[in-house]
């Protein structure tokens, strides 16, 4: 049988319907008819990509749509002072940019990778030439972008109303198992390292949190350890 579909250090697909499954994991594709999905794998490029990265800066015209089969990605914009700021942490599964696919213009923020892997990459001409023929893709896609939005908005909830021990504890739980520096944390969060690092020196004598050998963290729950 041939393989076809192979991704650069990612190992090859051994069939079209292989790359068909491993396109219905990612969102919103797990949400349109196989063969639909077929079609966009007839456009899908595969590659490796490596930690450190820039897979699309902030501003550049929007020209392709990633999809990440591994490894993790961070979204990311940077202040006038410097001082980055993550939009999202991107893990296998994700599709992205989640804007400027149907209105063009300019990338929303930068894509850098944090973790070897393989993405799959769509142009943004091959994807809008199906979503005009096919309705079940455009409303995937628009459903996705919303779901971008509510996330967004739930950030912004957090920052305006929320302290920085429940911001930090958030990001803690909804990444627990990633592996993440104080500076992701603080960038996540909105504040210094200093101030996320004396929050997370606080949680680790109260016992709430603990990290592995690999540097994955963990959030106790206190209902389970009886506490």
């Amino acid at each position: 049988m041939d393989r076809v579909g192979a991704p650069a250090g990612g190992g090859a697909f051994r069939s079209r319907e292989a790359v068909v499954t491993a396109l219905q994991r990612i969102h919103p594709f797990d949400r349109v008819p196989a063969e639909l999905v077929a079609k966009v794998a007839e456009h899908l490029r595969w590659r490796a990509c490596r930690s450190g990265e820039v897979l699309f800066r902030e501003g550049e015209p929007v020209q392709a749509v990633f999809l990440l089969r591994s490894g993790r990605v961070k979204i990311v914009t940077v202040d006038d002072d410097g001082r980055e700021y993550i939009m999202h942490l991107l893990g296998p599964g994700d599709l992205f940019p989640a804007v400027g696919l149907f209105t063009g213009g300019g990338y929303p923020a930068t894509a850098e990778v944090i973790q070897d892997g393989v993405v799959g990459v769509v142009t943004r001409e091959a994807i809008l030439g199906l979503v005009r023929e096919h309705g079940d893709l455009a409303m995937a896609l628009l459903v996705a972008q919303e779901e971008r939005i509510r996330y967004l908005q739930d950030r912004i909830r957090s920052l305006v109303w929320r302290d920085l021990r429940t911001r930090v504890l958030e990001v803690l739980v909804k990444h627990m198992g990633d592996q993440l520096t104080h500076q992701e944390i603080a960038a996540l969060v909105g504040a210094a390292r200093e101030s996320v690092s004396r929050v997370i020196s606080e949680f680790k004598r109260q016992g709430l949190i603990t990290k592995d050998p690999s540097g994955r963290w963990r959030v106790r729950s206190r209902d389970r350890d009886g506490g």
